[in-house]
């Protein structure tokens, strides 16, 4: 009876930690759930939404490439970078100033939530 249990609490820890490292590996956000939340949240234009979709979707894409990449931490590091600094320089010419300057209290407040849940994210940019 003893032995079962063992084996019984054995799986369970196991189907814990492997359903935990399989949500690690979702941390990219689907490029048109994310533009939907960001529609929303700066109230744009179908013409705007239209030209966001493929900015969003390319560098997702990029992203994704380059997460499942070989090489070093930080050049990979670097490189992230390299794709987020010219996807904001792409979406800042289709947002007005207004929604501009709310995107950018947007992935402020974002940035805060993640360093209270302490992920790495918060301290990448």
């Amino acid at each position: 009876m003893k032995n079962l249990k063992k084996i019984v609490l054995t799986l369970v820890v196991l189907f814990i930690g492997i359903s935990l490292n399989a949500q690690k590996g979702q941390k990219q956000a689907d490029p048109e759930k994310r533009l939907a939340k960001i529609a929303q949240e700066l109230d744009l234009s179908d013409d705007q939404i239209e030209s966001l979709k493929p900015i969003f979707e390319k560098y997702h894409n990029q992203m994704e490439t380059l997460k499942n990449a070989e090489g070093d931490r930080e050049d990979k590091k670097a490189d992230r970078k390299k794709l987020k600094d010219a996807q904001k320089e792409e979406v800042s010419k289709i947002l007005t100033a207004e929604q501009l300057t709310k995107f950018k209290e947007m992935k402020k407040d974002r940035k805060g939530e993640k360093a209270k849940k302490g992920t790495r994210a918060s301290r990448e940019n």
